[in-house]
């Protein structure tokens, strides 16, 4: 048995809050470049006042619903105006339509993540938990949908030897499959889309203060190791500690860095922060 003593974030209040003589605390934290990064927070005898920052993902959530929906519209429009016009295949111009549109939702991947990974160091660790893999779904999806295509252009060229014989499946020109999967996409991303959006703005309406923030994250808990291994709620402790472990870390971290680069702004040299 193993027993884990509450800490109640003792230690990131001990570390970080100097008490004025009026026995009140302040806690202001100038974090430069890394500012959007820590918390930053007033304590006034036993009322905390923080300082919330909102998730700006949801105007990216909504470009990419929109470039999907115009990826639909495009995958419909150019095969009839380039039946006759266009030197290349329609086909051919849809797939490569579909790789700048896979290129536009990597883009906006790495945005989102970034700001989950800043989310993350600003003490929400439930919420970044829960959407940690809804943040990531859509361009999981446009990567598989690009995967798709491929083999599907390929069972086209196949079977379609010639416009007349593709015709005749299904009474569908290989434009027109390609058109379907897309669509079946748009279907699959506004489904994931609309879920973060929404998990995203109750967040940014909610403002509750950071997990690591709470007296009841690290609770007085008896770890029982049997012969099955732990419980759920034990495996749970173990997971929330984990992420306490990681914040402080990138925490302290960055408070290193900006210790470093005070001194060395005091002193005139260029700081090393690596």
């Amino acid at each position: 048995m193993v027993s884990l003593m509450n800490s109640q974030t003792s230690f990131s209040n001990t570390a970080l809050n100097e008490e004025n003589e009026d026995g009140n605390s302040d806690e202001i934290i100038d974090a430069g470049n890394d500012e959007d990064d820590l918390i930053v927070s007033t304590t006034d005898g036993n009322e905390t006042v923080f300082s919330f920052k909102t998730v700006n993902t949801i105007a990216t959530g909504i470009f990419q619903i929109c470039a999907s929906i115009g990826m639909l519209i495009v995958s419909a429009v150019v095969p009839y105006e380039c039946r006759q016009t266009c030197s290349v295949r329609p086909l051919s111009i849809l797939l490569y339509l579909h790789c700048t549109y896979w290129g536009v939702f990597l883009i906006c991947d790495q945005y989102i993540q970034y700001e989950h990974i800043k989310v993350r160091r600003r003490g929400y660790l439930d919420f970044y938990n829960e959407t940690r893999t809804l943040s990531q779904l859509p361009f999981w999806i446009v990567s598989t949908w690009s995967t798709l295509l491929l083999v599907v252009s390929t069972i086209l060229h196949d079977r379609c030897k010639s416009s007349q014989s593709c015709d005749n499946l299904l009474g569908l020109s290989e434009s027109d499959y390609i058109t379907m999967s897309i669509g079946l996409e748009l279907i699959v991303l506004l489904a994931v889309l609309v879920s973060y959006i929404y998990k995203v703005f109750t967040f940014n309406q909610s403002k509750d203060p950071p997990d690591v923030l709470r007296n009841d994250l690290m609770s007085t808990s008896t770890l029982d190791f049997g012969p099955k291994g732990l419980s759920p709620i034990n495996e749970e402790i173990f997971e929330r500690q984990a992420d306490l472990i990681r914040y402080y870390k990138d925490h302290n971290d960055m408070l290193r860095r900006k210790v470093l680069e005070l001194n060395y702004r005091i002193s005139g040299r260029t700081p090393n922060l690596s």
